[in-house]
């Protein structure tokens, strides 16, 4: 009886362990109580039918609470699962509320700075490009060209400036555009109007190559992104080691799209 009894327990006992998986439980108990229980019947004479009672009986009761103790334990497991993964949403929820109102005041902080370096900046701007236009009335022969040369100045610090002040805009989502029918030859042509003097003044010539057809875009945006590949092309292209020493503002059709493009003599981008 101490001996079946220590088996016994040692049996229950175990059940923790095994309980995580249910045919581990399963087959542990099995084989545990089985010799046991057929030791018992043949020592004591009990009857077949009585042995299989026995063990059908005391297999299903150990099957069942084994079942029922292996939900539990996978409950608990799945709970504590829960609550760490709760857990680790809410302090990641909390660095990202965090981050979001850092984000927020730092995006604050910067459109006022912004804001008031436009008021502070725009300012001296227009009070040169009137002090300039005053010096033009009254240039002689002599100081044009230095007047002129300040007045490209005074317009090269203005656009910078607005460069700036777009990119903060867009930043921001601050940023419209005015989309309108515009003619590609004619927005080229115009574009090489106002960067033929410094392509020739580095001996490059500037050239438009364009279809005859209209888009719908936000001619400021498409013009400034143009004329900084345009910039680029001038500054760093050589024409003393081109064969052709140019610089073409070209458009072509490409199935249902129109491809805009800068192409030059230098080393590309």
């Amino acid at each position: 009886m101490i001996t079946v009894a220590t088996i016994v327990a040692v049996t229950f006992a175990s059940w923790p362990v095994y309980s995580c998986w249910l045919p581990s439980l399963s087959a542990f108990t099995l084989c545990s109580l089985t010799p046991v229980i057929v030791a018992g019947a043949v020592q004591f004479g009990v009857s077949q039918t009585l042995i299989a009672l026995i063990i059908l009986v005391t297999t299903v009761f150990i099957l069942y609470s084994g079942r029922k103790l292996n939900e539990m334990v996978v409950n608990s497991i799945i709970t504590a699962q829960n609550e760490r993964l709760v857990e680790r949403l809410r302090i990641e929820i909390a660095r990202a509320e965090k981050a979001r109102r850092q984000t927020e005041e730092e995006s604050e902080r910067r459109s006022k700075f912004f804001a008031a370096a436009n008021h502070d900046i725009r300012q001296p701007l227009q009070a040169m490009g009137i002090y300039i236009d005053i010096l033009g009335r009254r240039a002689t022969p002599q100081t044009v060209p230095v007047v002129k040369q300040l007045a490209l100045s005074i317009s090269a610090i203005s656009t910078l400036v607005e460069q700036v002040l777009t990119v903060t805009r867009m930043e921001f989502g601050q940023m419209e555009l005015h989309p309108e029918h515009v003619s590609v030859r004619e927005l080229l042509e115009e574009l090489a109007e106002e960067c033929r003097p410094i392509a020739e003044k580095k001996g490059l010539r500037l050239r438009v190559s364009a279809p005859p057809v209209t888009i719908l875009t936000d001619v400021t945006m498409v013009k400034r992104a143009l004329k900084n590949l345009v910039s680029n092309a001038v500054a760093y292209s050589d024409p003393a080691k081109a064969r052709v020493p140019e610089i073409v503002l070209g458009a072509r059709r490409v199935e249902s799209r129109l491809v805009i493009g800068v192409y030059d003599c230098g080393p590309g981008i």
